[in-house]
């Protein structure tokens, strides 16, 4: 009874907590995905996360990213691979984002950089300029799709706007990601 008890009680604080956060999404509470809520919604101004990568991707972050892109409060995001441990006794292979958001102002574009394995000053040379529009239609689940050669994001949106790619869209087919680490997918 111990562990139905636990059960129950873990519910009904997640329902409780679905009440008054509404970006998070499916899948399970997240604690980063809480603290990203409540200081989105505490923010005024510039506020910059250091968070864990699945944002990008997970599905139960869906509602995030189509905020941030609706509201053009993202600016920035560079994703940090731990290979270089940058953080200790996580693993190597995790990754991170430093997400940049601006409240008080709309941005039509987006810098990012992705994946490095150091903290370093990102200076303007290093960051690609993106339209908000590619990522608001790169898939159906506003992937923030991250790399550090434009020539990629090119080759993106000539593989979306091909004569194939309309008669795949068709075929009802997707973009997808192999890596989740909640069940977010």
């Amino acid at each position: 009874t111990n562990y139905a008890e636990y059960l129950k009680k873990y519910e009904d604080e997640a329902e409780a907590f679905k009440k008054h956060y509404k970006l998070q999404g499916s899948g399970d509470l997240n604690l980063y995905k809480l603290f990203l809520e409540r200081a989105y919604q505490l923010a005024s101004g510039n506020v910059t996360f250091l968070i864990p990568g699945q944002i990008t991707i997970d599905n139960g972050s869906i509602v995030f990213r189509e905020t941030f892109l609706k509201d053009q409060s993202i600016y920035r995001i560079i994703g940090l691979i731990n290979r270089k441990g940058l953080f200790e006794n996580v693993h190597l292979e995790q990754r991170f984002v430093l997400l940049f958001l601006d409240k008080k102002s709309k941005h039509d574009t987006i810098e990012t950089y992705g994946w490095s394995y150091y903290f370093k000053n990102f200076n303007n040379s290093q960051l690609l300029k993106l339209d908000r529009k590619f990522f608001e239609g790169f898939d159906d689940n506003k992937t923030y799709y991250l790399d550090t050669n434009k020539l990629n994001y090119a080759i993106f949106e000539k593989i979306k706007t091909a004569t194939v790619s309309i008669r795949l869209s068709d075929l009802d087919y997707h973009f997808w990601t192999e890596y989740h680490v909640t069940n977010d997918a």
